[in-house]
């Protein structure tokens, strides 16, 4: 039993690495390639003594992860998981009320009369709706007959409807977010690896502001996303904000003007926008 129980866990452990791949492992022992999602798990750290010499005391919001972004770059890290974001669409079913009413009237008559006479005899008769008569004759008779009807009606209906309802279009709440300084590097890529996922290692503010526990671990699965931003772009820093999904669009696009930047300018600092 105790074999089969090792069997178990070192497939699982297999699995879970087979689902992570670092496409540019660098320095020997890290990941320096950034997932094209942009999607990572938050983990905690603080280090005195760091690869970019800043020491995580001086800071409240800080990352490691300088061997993908460089030292000193501005991130935007957002949460969109836990009760208090929405990525889909709320509604709420309609409600409808129909009345209707109709009246009708109808009336009609007939009359009719008919004479006859005779040598000897004579008849006379008259109705509404029939007609009667009764005489006798002999000899030649005539007789006449009319009726005319008549009839009238009206009907009325009216009905409404009406319903609510709200969805979450494109303008709605995204989630969480915050910026964060780059000040180390890390972590090794055997966490990713057993993690499953690049990680972004940041501070404990961090993980308290997106999702309220001063202490992230890979084995927590805390889903971000993070990408270059700079500290001009006009949403706040040192803590943290809401956005909705124009807002984290906004967000990618000043990302790949940044990085296009430093690709065509050499400027890698991500302070701003040109």
């Amino acid at each position: 039993m105790r074999l089969l129980v090792t069997l178990i866990l070192l497939i699982f452990v297999l699995t879970v690495r087979g689902q992570y791949s670092c496409s540019n492992p660098c320095y020997g022992n890290m990941c320096c390639s950034i997932p094209s999602n942009n999607e990572y798990y938050l983990t905690t750290f603080c280090d005195e003594s760091t690869a970019c010499g800043t020491p995580c005391s001086a800071q409240t919001y800080f990352t490691a992860d300088s061997q993908r972004f460089g030292c000193g770059v501005t991130l935007t890290i957002c949460s969109t998981s836990g009760g208090s974001t929405t990525t889909g669409g709320t509604g709420s079913e309609g409600t409808s009320t129909s009345s209707g009413s109709g009246s009708g009237s109808g009336s009609g008559s007939g009359s009719g009369s008919g004479s006859g006479s005779g040598s000897s005899g004579s008849s006379s008769g008259s109705g509404s709706g029939s007609s009667s008569g009764s005489g006798s004759s002999s000899g030649s008779s005539s007789g006449s007959g009319s009726g005319s009807s008549s009839g009238s009606g009206s009907s009325s209906g009216s009905g409404s409807s009406s319903g609510s309802g709200s969805t979450m279009e494109v303008g709605g709440f995204y989630g969480v977010c915050v910026k964060a300084i780059t000040i180390d590097a890390g972590p090794n890529i055997s966490v990713e690896e057993e993690a499953g996922m690049a990680i972004i290692d940041a501070s404990s503010q961090i993980c308290q502001d997106l999702f309220g526990s001063s202490s992230c671990g890979w084995s927590d699965k805390r889903p971000i996303t993070a990408v270059k931003s700079s500290v001009e772009d006009g949403f706040p820093v040192n803590k943290p904000f809401n956005v909705t999904f124009e807002d984290y669009n906004k967000i990618i696009s000043n990302s790949l003007i940044l990085d296009q930047q430093c690709s065509t300018k050499n400027n890698c600092k991500f302070n701003k926008l040109e």
